[in-house]
């Protein structure tokens, strides 16, 4: 999730076809005549490909999305496709209300969620062209009233670009925090001391990427004090307005808004209808409300680098630039900028842009500068738009020039220092990613001019060497990897649209734990099979109640585990509102999740006083396997705060 170096991606990826010819030619008149033919096609090729998008390919387009809509379980999707001349398309397809069968238009509105961040991103850029403060200025020097918590502060400062680009090192929202106490939206302080836990630096500032709410939220407290507005009025009034949107608006409040449409959950049987909620957010993270008729205005502010905010034209650049992360400083332009991102999946252009994921609502912006064009969607059932980009993708870039991916045929010799395993190690929260470190690594091999990952559930990923230290995926058509060391000398590797980050580590500790979590969930279903098989026996009056406390005690500890980490799935699924609180559900959870520990203790307790009276050999090497197991994950989900968890105090 980053930028890049001034000029777009693509800009610089269409500069390279006519570089291939430049350096065969033989002399400095041929190089200037190939370069103006190169910059003639690139113009020709940016006008073809937004303004060929006529009535009946719109027509056709939105044929195959209205399939792919009722596929995906989408009651209504909203559209909007603008170039730099103004808007090809604004409105929608399906329903916003499918009780009162009330159709998507232009004017319906969406939650844009983490969306948001783009706005909030422009309105920090504003202060700074305003000289309110620096983007390498230090929290500590222009709000030191803010409380985090960095061990790396004397050396490595925590900087409003860390916020920006969330590599500041913090955690993501945490369950109970997500929804405002008593339906109360936050401001000031009081917004970034609820979210305090969440505010504490995990590695050097700079060093890692990983996504922060509570982040934006420190930005949102910035916006506040330097400007004296609340984020909701500062952005509305120096953002939304001057750029004509005038249906859209900041608020953490989603009751009863104007022509909101209504948010759904595909539970596979049908539909549920979500309740409305109030963010815990001063306005800053995923607070935007907006329709297909704004958000086209938008589009083509943002192709013509927000003319109408008095913003200098050299900043809107900047943004799309990754300023601080430890990748970006070795050479890639890969991830996440200010307040954007860059995709570089599709074979023919990259887009930037960001999306946003809320309860029941699932919105995409993406835009290319470079070839004038960009696109907005947004469903009202918070399922996945990959196949709807896809389906718009190839009609507005269907007249662009597939690019010839870039391949270097270097030696890759000097990569052979970089062989080995590497852990995963920038989960977004570490109580909820924590199996993610043991699980999610890669091994890194040589073969040929290529890289090979291969992660742990045997998928294998092909990298290209590009140039310098600089890889692309099989599939991209720009660098998005890239292989180097920290400033410490560990090798580590970053890439993947979202910015993983792998470190260097001995293989034999991960295999270890990875073995025992594979005993240890072979375990819980063995006890399942002992439990029933307890029943039947107890049933048939082959065994007493003692004995059948012995096989049906492990079985205990297994359901509640299990129920536990079900109903915790279900309420982020549907009623994220209820961690907030002390409730039946998060009762449930908290004590379900004791219960896994409870049951597996009384589990070997049991076994250790009915030891001497087990006679059948395989039974007790097998009751012994299935509770010690059971113990070792007790120990290990205790540490890593899985039992006992109470969402509402986290």
């Amino acid at each position: 999730m980053f930028g890049w170096i001034r000029l777009n991606i693509s800009k610089e990826l269409f500069f390279e076809i006519g570089l291939n010819f430049i350096n065969q030619m033989k002399n400095y008149l041929s190089h200037l005549l190939i370069l103006l033919l190169c910059l003639s096609l690139r113009g020709y090729a940016s006008q073809e490909s937004t303004h060929d998008l006529n009535a009946s390919a719109i027509d056709s387009m939105l044929v195959q999305l209205e399939k792919a809509i009722e596929e995906a379980h989408m009651p209504g999707l909203m559209i909007a496709i603008a170039n730099r001349d103004g808007i090809l398309y604004s409105g929608g397809i399906g329903y916003s209300s499918l009780e009162s069968r009330r159709k998507v238009n232009g004017k319906t509105s969406f939650r844009f969620a983490s969306v948001t961040k783009m706005f909030t991103a422009l309105a920090i850029e504003k202060l700074i062209s305003e000289g309110r403060f620096r983007l390498d200025d230090t929290l500590k020097k222009i709000a030191p009233e803010i409380p985090f918590e960095s061990p790396w502060e004397k050396d490595s400062p925590l900087r409003v670009v860390h916020l920006l680009e969330h590599t500041a090192g913090f955690e993501d929202v945490q369950l109970g925090r997500m929804i405002a106490p008593d339906n109360k939206s936050l401001h000031g302080l009081a917004a970034l001391e609820f979210h305090k836990s969440s505010l504490r630096s995990r590695w050097k500032p700079g060093e890692r990427m990983s996504y922060s709410n509570p982040g934006y939220e420190v930005l949102g407290y910035l916006i506040e004090k330097f400007s004296g507005m609340s984020v909701k009025n500062y952005i509305e009034k120096n953002i939304l307005s001057p750029m004509g949107m005038k249906n859209s608006l900041i608020t953490s409040d989603n009751h009863k808004i104007k022509n909101l449409s209504t948010a759904y959950h595909f539970n596979g049987n049908g539909y549920v209808v979500l309740s409305p909620y109030t963010l815990s957010s001063n306005g800053a993270t995923g607070n935007l409300i907006s329709c297909a008729d704004d958000i086209a205005i938008y589009l083509n502010s943002l192709l013509n680098y927000h003319k109408g905010i008095d913003i200098p034209k050299t900043s809107i650049v900047d943004m799309d630039i990754i300023h601080s992360s430890l990748a970006s400083k070795r050479g890639l332009q890969t991830g996440y900028a200010l307040g954007n991102e860059i995709f570089p999946n599709n074979n023919r252009i990259t887009f930037r842009g960001h999306n946003g994921l809320g309860e029941g609502f699932n919105s995409w912006i993406f835009y290319n500068r470079a070839h004038g064009i960009a696109y907005a969607i947004a469903n009202n059932s918070g399922e996945n738009n990959w196949r709807i980009s896809q389906i718009i993708e190839s009609f507005i870039t269907r007249h662009v020039s597939i690019i010839p991916s870039k391949e270097s045929q270097e030696n890759l010799a000097r990569f052979h220092s970089f062989t080995g395993y590497y852990a995963f190690a920038n989960p977004k929260n570490d109580r909820w990613d924590f199996l993610k470190r043991i699980f999610n690594g890669v091994n890194l091999s040589l073969l040929g001019n290529k890289i090979i990952l291969k992660n742990n559930s045997g998928g294998i990923d092909t990298l290209i060497y590009v140039e310098k230290n600089l890889f692309r995926h099989q599939s991209d058509i720009i660098p998005s990897f890239i292989l180097s060391r920290d400033d410490n000398g560990v090798p580590f590797i970053q890439g993947y649209s979202n910015s993983l980050f792998f470190t260097k580590t001995g293989k034999a500790p991960i295999l270890l734990q990875q073995y025992l979590f594979y005993l240890g969930f072979f375990s819980i279903l063995v006890s399942l099979v002992c439990g029933i098989v307890g029943i039947v026996l107890l049933v048939l009056k082959k065994i007493n109640l003692k004995r059948f406390s012995l096989l049906w005690m492990p079985a205990m500890a297994t359901a509640s585990g299990l129920l536990s980490y079900r109903k915790l799935v279900l309420t982020d699924e549907v009623n994220k509102v209820a961690f907030a609180s002390v409730n039946t559900t998060t009762l449930f959870i908290l004590f379900a999740s004791v219960g896994f520990g409870v049951f597996t203790v009384v589990s070997l307790v049991q076994l250790i006083r009915q030891w001497n009276t087990l006679t059948n050999t395989f039974l007790k090497a097998l009751l012994t396997f299935i509770i010690v197991m059971l113990c070792y994950l007790t120990g290990i989900f205790f540490i890593n705060g899985w039992i006992g968890v109470c969402t509402w105090n986290l």
